[in-house]
């Protein structure tokens, strides 16, 4: 198998990932294109798309492009390379969109997810300017960590603690809760976080995946986005759109870990 030529099975998130399509056989289906956006990578089925961030680092192997895979042939590729990780992602997210289809009731559709975060010394892993915004509103103390040069600059012009990325293994133990973006899952260094017993919300296309990931992730609140117009976002990644000119194409979703479900429903 692939995953065992690339030695992809060696990881916490890639081992989850495996586990999630094998659960769920029926959503593992041939891979029908791979792109790499300027903003986003996308994966294709017959059936589904998939998206995730894009690094913008060349892929290390050109039969992932050439050759013909499977779902589970990518989702093994997490956290062995950025790009690969993207591929991963957007693969494991095609998968799951078609899940979602069959599971409508499991979800939350357009809920304001902010509303689900608590208040206190929250770490926002990834710059996410309307929920920080919100959450320094409320009374928050935030402060932002960014592997992405770009977004880290965005967030200092307006006056939001930040810090680089790779200084959460240091900061891990000081914060009562964690948003993280899904683009986040690119970079193993996320690994802490995830380990980490805190109350986490993770959002983003990027996170589009099973819940089932979630719960083995100890993640509270998981938001993502289901893609209801495959032709149009499909031509906007290849053009280079960012998420933006994606919104009106897709359905945001939430899903609420057991712990979380009883304080929404009062």
């Amino acid at each position: 198998m692939y995953c065992e030529a690339k030695k992809g099975e060696d990881n916490l998130l890639s081992r989850i990932f495996l586990r999630a399509i094998r659960k769920n056989k029926k959503y593992n289906l041939k891979v029908k294109e791979i792109v790499l956006g300027r903003k986003f990578t996308y994966v294709m089925t017959e059936e589904s798309l998939g998206i995730a961030f894009n690094p913008l680092l060349e892929p290390p192997d050109s039969s992932l492009i050439l050759e013909d895979k499977t779902i589970e042939d990518l989702v093994c590729l997490v956290w062995s390379h950025p790009t690969l990780s993207s591929i991963a992602l957007a693969a494991i997210n095609a998968a799951s969109s078609l899940w979602l289809e069959d599971n409508k009731d499991k979800v939350l559709w357009n809920a304001d997810i902010t509303k689900l975060i608590p208040s206190g010394n929250i770490a926002v892993i990834g710059y996410l300017e309307k929920e920080v915004k919100k959450l320094i509103d409320k009374g928050s103390e935030v402060t932002v960590y960014e592997f992405d040069r770009d977004h880290l600059r965005d967030a200092m012009k307006e006056g939001i603690k930040v810090k680089y990325g790779y200084q959460l293994p240091i900061d891990v133990n000081k914060y009562d809760a964690f948003v993280i973006t899904g683009a986040s899952l690119v970079y193993p260094e996320i690994l802490p976080i995830l380990k980490n017993n805190s109350y986490k919300v993770m959002i983003g296309p990027t996170s589009s995946f099973f819940p089932c990931i979630a719960d083995e992730l100890n993640i509270n609140v998981l938001g993502g986005s289901k893609i209801v117009d495959i032709e149009k976002v499909s031509k906007l990644i290849k053009a280079g759109f960012g998420f933006k000119a994606l919104t009106r194409y897709v359905q945001k979703w939430t899903w609420l870990g057991k712990s979380v479900i009883s304080d929404w429903n009062h």
